[in-house]
Parts: structure tokens; sequence; C-alpha cells
């Protein structure tokens, strides 16, 4: 016999996924539609007058796919600098969420210039 009630429950956890849910329902999904989008669109701006390319032209997405030579590279670089990306052989993909903002946009065109 054994196995039940044998670990403590995982009170903390709970507590922070109740947080996040009050403040979820508490988002317009339009208005972080938006956002997200909005940092998108500027990074393929700003990153196009560098010469990069997106790997899909078209209806934005929160999802940016750059092409480059320099991926793996490049990814290491914009770590040192705190953007995160993933290096995918010849692409380069960043993702925007709601808590993004247009300071880490200026930061990854900054990583990006070198």
């Amino acid at each position: 016999m054994g196995g039940r009630l044998d670990s403590s429950p995982a009170w903390f956890s709970w507590i922070g996924a109740c947080a996040a849910l009050r403040l979820l329902r508490e988002l317009d999904p339009i208005q972080v539609e938006q956002h997200c989008l909005g940092l998108a669109n500027q990074l393929v701006e700003r990153a196009g007058d560098l010469g990069f390319r997106p790997v899909v032209e078209g209806n934005l997405s929160h999802i940016v796919v750059l092409q480059t030579d320099q991926a793996e590279a490049l990814s290491n670089r914009l770590l040192e600098k705190g953007v995160r990306a993933t290096a995918l052989g010849d692409r380069i993909r960043f993702g925007f969420h709601y808590f993004n903002d247009d300071q880490d946009v200026q930061r990854l065109i900054a990583a990006l210039s070198g």
C-alpha cells in the first residue's frame, strides 16, 4: 500500500495559475492581438532596412521569421543582448507576446545591427 497523499500539493502553482487566469480574463483579446502584430510589423519594417527579409510575406503574425545565413551566430549575439530567438538553419524566428514592448524591438534591432 502506498503512494496516496504522500506528496505535498502544488499550492504555489495553483495560486500562480489563478492569478494568471484572472489577468488573462481582464485583457481585451483584440487589443492584445493588435499590440503583438504592431511589434511584429515594426520588426519587419526595421529589419528590412538592415537587409533582412521575412520568409513569409503577406498577413502579419506575431511570429516573424527572417532569412539569414548567420542564424546560429546571430541567435547567440541576440541572447547576449537579452533577446531570445530561435535559429532554424538559415532562418531566425522571433515571437511577440503581450508583455513585449517597443523597447524590446529597439533592443532587437540594435542587436541585428551589430
